[in-house]
């Protein structure tokens, strides 16, 4: 059972806040992740899966340097119980490394190698979206306790939210950029119309006719043409049969 204090496990949790910035790196995160948890709950060991927007599974992991090598932690994004974990978003307890588990057979027989008797996988879920798993690796097998149990989910609870409030706000930022761009590239095609139309003596269908005609001939985008139409360094010719 962990021993942690109430400002100890308030600092924890205010850590796992400032962590999450405009410059988020999944990898960093989960390797900031496991080794909170690691401290929080002192055990051995703490590994952590974080799957991006794309589902690319990031690892990160906390441990003795012995272990730094070992080949378990590349499993934890592999045929394992912290990636069950993520896909159902339930946890998963495993009390003893030494039962048979066909699906986690290799997993099981790298925790065994490097001393673990036990492990429980909890998912980083908020809601119905779960976006990683942590993976706590004990020397000694059983479970872990009410409290040590209730911590890490908390934990865990509390960074998927920072997360999910991370990539929502991203994802609104790029919307808007999209947004403000498609504006823009709107503004400079009617300058630009206006500018032709008045120049060819033309409607302004007709003078838009003259713009899309001549960029689909250059190849060149319709917002880049009419931005040089409007400074000038482009002259467009009317349409043949230009309306007037």
């Amino acid at each position: 059972m962990s021993a942690i204090s109430p400002a100890r496990l308030a600092e924890t949790f205010a850590r796992i806040a400032d962590t999450l910035v405009d410059d988020f790196d999944h990898a960093e995160f989960a390797r900031f992740l496991a080794t909170r948890a690691r401290e929080t709950l002192l055990v051995p060991a703490v590994g952590a899966v974080l799957v991006d927007l794309r589902g690319q599974a990031h690892i990160g992991h906390s441990g003795p340097d012995r272990l730094a090598a070992s080949p378990l932690w590349p499993l934890l994004r592999g045929d394992g119980p912290s990636m069950e974990c993520h896909r159902t978003g339930t946890a998963i307890v495993v009390p003893d490394t030494d039962q048979r588990n066909n699906r986690w057979n290799r997993f099981l027989a790298e925790a065994r190698a490097a001393g673990f008797g036990s492990l429980t996988a909890v998912p980083l879920r908020v809601r119905e979206t779960t976006i990683g798993a942590l993976t706590v690796l004990r020397s000694e097998r059983g479970t872990l306790s009410d409290e040590d149990n209730r911590i890490i989910e908390a934990m865990a609870q509390a960074a998927a939210a920072g997360v999910r409030r991370l990539g929502e706000l991203t994802q609104a930022q790029t919307l808007a950029t999209q947004l403000q761009t498609a504006f823009n590239s709107r503004i400079v095609i009617e300058q630009a119309k206006g500018v032709l139309a008045e120049r060819h003596g033309s409607s302004v269908d007709g003078a838009f006719g003259a713009l899309r005609e001549y960029a689909r001939r250059r190849n060149l985008r319709l917002t880049e043409l009419a931005n040089g139409v409007v400074t000038g360094s482009e002259q467009v010719p009317p349409l043949p049969q230009a309306s007037k």
